[in-house]
């Protein structure tokens, strides 16, 4: 074979190699990003809930009232 067709078929094989890379990597970091939302969201729940309580325990408290 043509010594330039061996190293464009060299270039090419790079390059399908480096794009299933690329996919593979974008299709991890998609399935990370899904992953750090559904953590956020169960972070933001957890802190509304906490929240909640935080408010509700307050509201028993008796108000202060100054000592003389």
């Amino acid at each position: 074979m043509d010594p330039e067709l061996d190293r464009l078929e060299g270039h090419i094989q790079q390059l399908i190699a480096g794009s299933q890379r690329l996919a593979d990597e974008n299709r991890q970091l998609r399935q990370a990003l899904e992953e750090a939302r559904l953590a956020q969201q169960t972070l933001r729940q957890r802190m509304d809930e906490a929240r909640a309580q935080v408010r509700s325990a307050l509201g028993r408290l008796p108000d202060a009232a100054p000592q003389e």
